[in-house]
């Protein structure tokens, strides 16, 4: 099979744009990479550790399988409750 040059014309800047939206993608995904501790985060959110294991219990914060608080999950239970570090 052969490709046109003006196949290659329309292709290539397809392909750039999907690449470059998969990139910015990963990019802001590796932003939210850090891990908190229960511990961590009742420090940081001056509250008790029984108090955001509530939070957890209820669902209002997420966690990973092993118990730890991404920081994608705070910020979106920070942003829903309006509260700042």
């Amino acid at each position: 099979m052969k490709i046109e040059q003006s196949d290659l014309n329309v292709i290539v800047p397809l392909i750039k744009k999907v690449v470059a939206e998969a990139l910015q993608e990963h990019e802001a995904a590796k932003v939210s990479d850090k891990i908190y501790t229960v511990n961590q985060v009742s420090k940081l959110l001056k509250i008790s550790f029984t108090t955001v294991k509530k939070k957890i219990e209820g669902g209002l914060i997420r966690t990973t399988t092993d118990g730890k608080i991404p920081e994608k999950a705070l910020k979106e239970y920070l942003e829903v409750n309006k509260t700042q570090l």
